[in-house]
């Protein structure tokens, strides 16, 4: 077998086992989270979800495809790539979560919503620069390291915020638990 398809069999390897984890993490996780939030909490955590989720891809401004690619044509420009992708999508980050902490607050969106949003959204920002680094890899074709951190998170997210929502915590505490996981 040559380089080249061996790496891809690695690569695919390791994505479909990271893959395999996460769902089934996540799917036990997402079960949990409408029983033992309730139907007010929950939407609230959801609703946070989906306005940080809409201000991800303001800050995300397409680098996605364009690292892979370069990396791929030349490992030179890895270091350039990763501090001007990470400063830019941190302009971006602080410019879009302005801007949504200021919609939160003039639609009179209630406090703990607002809480909720602010947290995920600087998770948001952990996620955005791990996405960086996610890009690397890839371009590298290294999605060993990518599937071992999407577990690591992902993981963690699913067994540190069952025993939250167990021991009765609400959306705020499990949206700390989104960013924590982030951190890891």
């Amino acid at each position: 077998m040559n380089e080249s398809t061996a790496s891809i069999a690695r690569n695919t390897k390791a994505m479909m086992g990271a893959q395999a984890v996460t769902w089934t993490t996540s799917f036990f996780f997402m079960m949990m989270l409408p029983r033992y939030l309730g139907a007010e909490d929950y939407g609230r955590l959801v609703t946070a979800i989906s306005i940080n989720a809409l201000m991800g891809v303001a800050a995300e401004l397409g680098f996605t495809s364009m690292f892979v690619k370069e990396i791929a044509r030349d490992n030179s420009v890895i270091n350039g790539l990763v501090w001007n992708g990470g400063a830019l999508r941190m302009i971006a980050w602080a410019i879009s979560l302005c801007a949504t902490m200021l919609f939160v607050v003039l639609d009179g969106y209630p406090a703990r919503a607002i809480h909720v949003v602010l947290v995920l959204g600087i998770a948001s920002l952990f996620n955005s620069l791990y996405d960086v680094i996610h890009r690397v890899f890839v371009g590298l074709e290294r999605s060993r390291h990518r599937s071992i951190t999407f577990i690591t998170e992902r993981v963690f997210l699913a067994f540190a915020g069952a025993t939250m929502l167990l021991l009765g915590y609400d959306s705020l505490a499990i949206a700390i638990v989104m960013l924590v996981s982030m951190l890891l």
